[in-house]
This record gives C-alpha cells, structure tokens and sequence, in this order.
C-alpha cells in the first residue's frame, strides 16, 4: 500500500493525519527529495524520510501540528550534523 492510500486510511480512521515530506536536500543527506511519511495523531505512522534524529524530530513536529488550533502546514530546514545526530551533513 502506497503512502496515499496509507494516508486516506489513516483520515478515514482519526480524522486527521500529517504528511511529511522531504522537499529539497543540500548536500548529502538519507533520502532524495519526495520522500515521505504518514503520521497519525495515535502515534502510528509509514513510510521513512531517513531515520535516525532527523526522523524523530519529524514524528515529533507532525503530532505538534496535529494537535487542536495548529496551522495546516508547517515547513522546517533541518541541518544534518553533529546537533541533529546525524553524520550526513547536509540540509533537509
């Protein structure tokens, strides 16, 4: 099952849902842009946009933005170094 059908199920489900993307990468970095994951308000989610801190930092920024009175959209740079945890080095 695809990320959009993952992401109708989980609407159909809870009603909301967050979709991640990867829009652009700078450097080196763990996935290409287009990369995505779908997070649910319950905690579940699909699909990976690299893993590690990057990914945790996302989980957690998307349940933020789920949460009553948020805004639809929220977009984030992430640098990719020794702050985040990760060794790629790049930007996301």
């Amino acid at each position: 099952m695809g990320v959009f059908s993952r992401l109708l199920e989980a609407i159909d489900a809870e009603s909301v849902a967050a979709l991640v993307t990867v829009l652009a990468v700078e450097g080196s970095g763990p996935r290409e842009p287009g990369a995505r994951m779908v997070v649910r308000p319950s905690g579940g989610f699909h699909g990976t946009i690299g893993g590690g801190m990057l990914e945790w930092e996302a989980l957690a920024d998307a349940r933020r933005a789920l949460a009553p009175g948020r805004g639809p959209a929220i977009r984030e740079t992430k640098s990719l170094g020794p702050d985040l945890g990760q060794c790629c080095g790049g930007r996301v």
